[in-house]
């Protein structure tokens, strides 16, 4: 009886908390705002400035100048440089950086305007899924804040994380947007994740997430979604072969990568914290989630996104963005989950 009453004391006290951190007032929502002008001022004006952020910037424009100079991207395995990225980012950001003068500049904006075309489409997708504007304003402004804090170091960098998040999040809000998913929206959004594999390519969660929704919901889109993605695998497989020939396999998927168990460990030490108001939200819309199943595609990508993150951070020198993934799909879910509170 007694743990029955601590029980109930502690979800009173969990509503209440709940109530006063996520009371969706305008005010709010400004104050926010405001601290979010000051916090991505710096990030913004260091775009024009004549010096790299990190070693990744330098290494993405000088892969950008050989792709629009039809220089080599790819080396044999017995080479000391690897590239173990896809091609399409630095043709697209070559061929920018042509335009604007900058390879370096070219990359910052063009990921600046990729996060926040992310945080559009969650307020977006959240809005598809029942959310109000204000709700849907409390995802983006906190994925907001989130970079601007922790994950400054790729706000406005030369870097394709952002745009290959950017390139896939629009096949997400094609399936959010109908109940159940045309046979145009899947066969285009299956295209919108190619190209942001061929960005990007271990953002894996979304494409797995997908693919396990339509099989167990919309079985029939599902063998369309199939069929698209393997014409899609045959043609970026023979293109890549054409361009580069066996290098650019031998150098994305067989180069010796360097995995450790304890780094494993220590980096989801460091993570879960961060992810607990995310699966709060997560558990409380797991009770609210919709007839339509709309709500079980965000729920399987954040459910798929967390541990995939986890795994990928064994990987010597895999960075923080390895969980972007999971922050997106977790910023999905707290405004859904606001009307349960």
């Amino acid at each position: 009886m007694r743990d029955v009453s601590a029980r109930r004391r502690s979800n009173r006290i969990c509503r209440k908390a709940g109530v006063l951190i996520c009371r969706y007032n305008t005010s709010v929502l400004v104050i926010i705002a405001a601290i979010l002008l000051v916090l991505f001022y710096s990030p913004v004006l260091s775009i024009s400035l004549h010096y790299s952020r990190n070693y990744n910037e330098g290494w993405n424009a000088f892969l950008a100048l050989a792709a629009q100079n039809g220089g080599r991207l790819y080396e044999g395995t017995e080479s000391l440089f690897i590239n173990n990225y896809p091609p399409l980012s630095f043709f697209l950001l070559g061929n920018l950086g042509l335009s604007l003068g900058d390879n370096i500049y070219a990359g910052r904006v063009t990921s600046l305007l990729s996060l926040a075309f992310v945080g559009v489409a969650i307020y977006i997708s959240a809005q598809m899924l029942r959310a109000t504007k204000r709700q849907a304003a409390v995802g983006t402004l906190f994925f907001a804040l989130l970079n601007a804090t922790f994950f400054r170091e790729y706000v406005a960098a030369n870097d394709p994380q952002w745009l290959a998040h950017a390139a896939m999040m629009p096949a997400l809000m094609l399936l959010l947007a109908r109940p159940a998913p045309t046979a145009g929206s899947v066969i285009i959004a299956c295209i919108l994740i190619a190209i942001g594999l061929l960005i990007k390519h271990n953002l894996v969660a979304l494409p797995l997430a997908i693919s396990i929704w339509l099989f167990r919901f919309h079985r029939t889109k599902f063998n369309l979604w199939a069929l698209t993605g393997i014409i899609l695998v045959i043609l970026a497989t023979s293109a890549s072969y054409f361009f580069y020939g066996k290098n650019i396999f031998s150098a994305i998927f067989a180069h010796v990568r360097v995995f450790s168990w304890s780094r494993m460990a220590v980096q989801a030490a460091i993570v879960l914290p961060f992810m607990l108001p995310f699966v709060g939200a997560l558990k409380t819309l797991m009770r609210t989630r919709s007839s339509d199943h709309r709500d079980d595609l965000i729920l399987l990508f954040a459910a798929l996104a967390i541990p995939l993150g986890i795994i990928q951070r064994a990987g010597e020198g895999v960075d923080y963005n390895a969980h972007f993934e999971a922050f997106i799909a977790g910023h999905l879910h707290l405004p859904l989950a606001k009307p349960a509170w």
